[in-house]
């Protein structure tokens, strides 16, 4: 990973990085790669009202209704992550 980058400059746990392919959202509980192609991560998003069990079956950079077409929406997608698991 290169170009580290805190989400908040107050706050040390989430950050986010850019990749070859995207960008990475993590803190210290998880990480997530986001990619053209993958979707926008939204944590409020539940597809058809899916059971917690049904959900959790689902990648976190599939939970989304806006597929990423931009490196800059792969930021995006990386920086709500990093929020949504800090």
């Amino acid at each position: 990973m290169r170009h580290l980058k805190k989400t908040n400059p107050d706050h040390c746990v989430k950050s986010i990085a850019k990749t070859k392919d995207g960008y990475v959202g993590f803190s210290h509980r998880a990480y997530m790669e986001a990619k053209i192609g993958d979707m926008i991560f939204d944590e409020k998003w539940n597809d058809d009202d899916l059971s917690e069990e049904e959900l959790e079956k689902i990648p976190y950079n599939k939970r989304g209704g806006i597929k990423i077409k931009t490196m800059e929406q792969a930021k995006e997608s990386a920086t709500n992550f990093a929020q949504y698991v800090s």
